[in-house]
C-alpha cells in the first residue's frame, strides 16, 4: 500500500526497509534473552521488587 501511494516499486522500498527490519530484530533478541534489559524500567519506577 505504501509503495503505490509513494508511487515507488515494491522491491526499492524493501530494499530500503532492511535496516530497520535488522534492528528491529536485534532489540527483540536483546530484550528477550537479556530480562535485566526489559525489568530495568519497572524496577527503577518502583513496581517490581
Amino acid at each position: 500500500m505504501a509503495a503505490r501511494v509513494a508511487n515507488v516499486r515494491i522491491e526499492a522500498l524493501i530494499g530500503k526497509l532492511w535496516p530497520t527490519f535488522w534492528a528491529l530484530c536485534i532489540g527483540l533478541l536483546v530484550v528477550t534473552f537479556i530480562p535485566a534489559i526489559s525489568t530495568w524500567l519497572p524496577t527503577t519506577l518502583g513496581l517490581m521488587k
